[in-house]
């Protein structure tokens, strides 16, 4: 036992401790940050109200915005943030935030788009049992608005094609040629909004490149192979969908699998002012891929409407949670062309988002294309199914088709009542270039 005269001493030394504790505990809660990332957007289409207010609070912005939103991005304490809420000249000040595997791939395994034996007896409330008839008649391209009208409009037939590919070409499924015109993609430029791209992979045939990096990445290599696989399926010459379409590569996604809101409406924005700088090299238009997919976002989507009124032709991942698009952005943009993923059977993919903010489906299982190193690679996604879309769009703009409305005429020639296991509100629309 410890003498009287210590243990009269226990008291203080608690004290002592309990301070330096609660000094210690202070000390952490001051070190958290003061400040977060904001995306601010102004009423007006007004850089004057964007230079005024950068100034009326100080900061130094991340990035600053004039084509896909009039605003800015920066790092705001709460005082400055509820100062510029209450600025009359402000929409709105959202919460930035990074978004991790943005444009997931999934394996072999993991793309399957089987069910369980229970989930299709569960399936009666959120899925069709039963495709309507297939009978109707079908008007053959060449008497729908979809006839060429420019180019070289020469058939071709590519044997032994990806399964993707060839479903884009015929009625039914199991078939292994692509029958394309000769045409596909010239004059088109594709910009893709992803994780960079391998520019030199030879499928690419030097019509592809890299054109700006807005990831936290110093190096514009494309570490996961995001990119450089959906860019393969726009545009490559043995697993694209637009052989000759010129590739534009945008990177967003970092080497962590990361990519920030903020700086992707940063690409979004880069892509409407560049496009309009290269109208004479995309002379029949210009196609947006963003195979990417988060919560829903206003500002995403906003920015993704831009685009749209800009003259791009956008083509978007539903997403692959396994929910309703409309929670995803920029799905769930109205203006955006949106993607849900099939498989080589025509059953809906287990893993894609699905209902009315869906415009088609596209083939997006275990999908062969390019990867970096000059190889390839199987994957599955929303992101594949994206990718095919982008392609078509491309494809269809260059024998003479508008941007203008072009989901709308993609829908009308798409295979209709095709795909099973879909939920009722999800567009029972296959997505098809013009063949049958």
């Amino acid at each position: 036992m410890l003498p009287f005269h210590l243990l009269a001493l226990l008291p203080l030394v608690s004290r002592v401790v309990s301070e330096q504790k609660s000094s210690k505990l202070l000390g952490e809660r001051d070190a958290e940050p003061t400040e977060r990332m904001y995306i601010v957007a102004t009423k007006r289409d007004s850089q004057a109200d964007v230079d005024s207010l950068i100034s009326l609070i100080a900061v130094k912005p991340d990035q600053t915005y004039d084509y896909a939103i009039r605003g800015f991005a920066a790092r705001l304490t709460e005082e400055q943030k509820k100062k510029l809420e209450k600025d009359s000249r402000v929409a709105y000040v959202s919460l930035d935030r990074e978004i991790t595997n943005p444009s997931r791939i999934k394996d072999e395994l993991k793309g399957s788009s089987t069910y369980t034996e229970k989930e299709l007896k569960l399936s009666t409330r959120e899925m069709t049992t039963e495709t309507k008839s297939r009978n109707s008649k079908r008007k053959r391209f060449q008497r729908l608005r979809f006839r060429p009208k420019i180019g070289d409009m020469r058939k071709k037939i590519q044997r032994n094609a990806p399964w993707g590919l060839a479903r884009l070409s015929h009625e039914r499924p199991r078939h292994t040629s692509y029958h394309y015109f000769t045409n596909a993609g010239a004059g088109v430029c594709v910009y893709v909004i992803d994780s960079g791209l391998d520019q030199s992979h030879p499928e690419f045939g030097g019509r592809a490149r890299l054109v700006r990096n807005f990831s936290t990445d110093e190096s514009s290599r494309d570490f996961h192979g995001y990119g450089t696989h959906v860019a393969g399926i726009v545009g490559s010459a043995t697993y694209g969908v637009a052989k000759k379409a010129k590739i534009f590569g945008v990177k967003v996604v970092n080497r962590n699998k990361a990519a920030r809101l903020s700086r992707i409406i940063a690409a979004m924005n880069f892509v409407i002012g560049d496009a309009a700088a290269r109208r004479e090299e995309c002379y029949y238009g210009v196609v947006a891929n963003m195979p990417i997919f988060t919560e829903f976002s206003q500002p995403i989507n906003e920015a993704a409407q831009r685009m749209v009124k800009s003259n791009i032709f956008l083509a978007v991942a539903a997403g692959d949670d396994e929910r309703n698009a409309r929670l995803a952005s920029p799905a769930s943009e109205f203006h955006a062309c949106t993607a849900g993923a099939t498989d080589k059977k025509d059953v809906f993919a287990s893993f894609s988002n699905w209902g009315s903010m869906l415009n088609v489906l596209a083939p997006g299982v275990n999908i062969m294309s390019t990867t970096p190193g000059g190889g390839t690679t199987i994957a599955s996604g929303t992101s594949q199914a994206s990718a095919h879309l982008a392609g078509l769009g491309a494809y269809l703009m260059s024998i003479g088709q508008s941007t203008s409305h072009l989901c709308d005429s993609i829908a009308q020639i798409a295979v209709k009542d095709a795909v099973r296991w879909t939920s009722p509100t999800t567009p029972n629309l296959l997505i098809n270039n013009g063949f049958r």
